[in-house]
This record gives C-alpha cells, structure tokens and sequence, in this order.
C-alpha cells in the first residue's frame, strides 16, 4: 500500500544545508580523492598530487572533486582516473 508524503520546504532546505549533510560530503570527497591519487599514472608528473576537495554552498551543501593540473581534462579524458574513483 502506497503512502503520501509530503515533504515542507524549510525542512528539506534545512536539511540540505546541515553541518552532518556537510561533514558526510566531504569525508566522501576526501575518499573519492585519495582513490584517484593512487590511481592516477605515475608517469605523468604531477598529475597524481593534483586531486583536490573543494566544499561550496550553492541551495545545498557541495563538495566537488577537482585536478589542478593545467592538463588535467585531458588526462582525465585519457585515464578517466576521477570517473573510475567515483565507482569505488
């Protein structure tokens, strides 16, 4: 049998906005990054020390994974290092 929720708006912006929701992302991101440095291919500089957590605030609490290496798209287009860290 089906029940109806009925989600209130103040409570799920609060939710998406809370420190725990927070502090879960970026444990997440932080395991998401250590894969892709073990990962990543030794023989191409830097490019394994480049993996880097970011927290933003945007409607909700983020995290985003990023390289900073300047050829970093490329690499990842190439070795997909970040995708595949995503799976683990």
């Amino acid at each position: 049998m089906a029940r109806r929720v009925e989600l209130k708006s103040a409570g799920m912006r609060a939710l998406l906005l809370d420190d725990g929701v927070r502090a879960f992302l970026r444990a997440r991101g932080e395991q998401v990054a250590a894969r892709a440095r073990a990962a990543a291919p030794v023989d191409e500089g830097t490019f394994s020390g480049s993996f880097v957590v970011d927290d933003a605030t945007t409607d909700r609490a983020v995290c985003r994974i990023r390289t900073t290496d300047p050829k970093g798209a490329i690499k990842e287009a190439r070795f997909r290092t970040l995708t595949r860290a995503l799976d683990g």
